[in-house]
């Protein structure tokens, strides 16, 4: 009895320890922006799914972009901000393509690198 109790929390702690679900999918990735530059990031989501993640800037000098999160109308629901780094959390209103933004366009003489961890709902 005690070999089956150890052995359900023992998996109890693995389950609690994932942080990527069967409906997620997590992405580190580096980003390079050139001066003047912008990205759009598209992902999908229905209403109520969660997407959150967090970003720094690498780069020579002024380590700063601007940040935003767009819903499918075109809309900010995040930011913009003009961060060094920084996190975010969104739920999704509405269905549809939603777009993370990291733009550098102010920037006329230095290029940055954004790591950006996201998770967002697998499709």
């Amino acid at each position: 009895m005690n070999k089956i109790r150890i052995l359900l929390l023992f998996v109890a702690g693995l389950l609690l320890s994932c942080n990527e679900g069967p409906s997620t999918v997590t992405s580190t990735e580096n980003l390079s922006l050139k001066a003047g530059q912008y990205m759009s990031i598209p992902f999908n989501m229905n209403p109520g799914e969660l997407a959150e993640g967090s970003f720094t800037v690498q780069g020579p000098a002024n380590l700063d972009i601007k940040f935003a999160v767009q819903d499918p109308n075109g809309n900010n629901v995040y930011g913009p901000v003009r961060l060094r780094s920084g996190s975010f959390t969104y739920r999704a209103q509405m269905a549809g393509v939603h777009s993370l933004f990291i733009d550098n366009t102010f920037s006329i003489s230095n290029g940055k690198i954004v790591r950006l961890a996201f998770r967002r709902p697998r499709r």
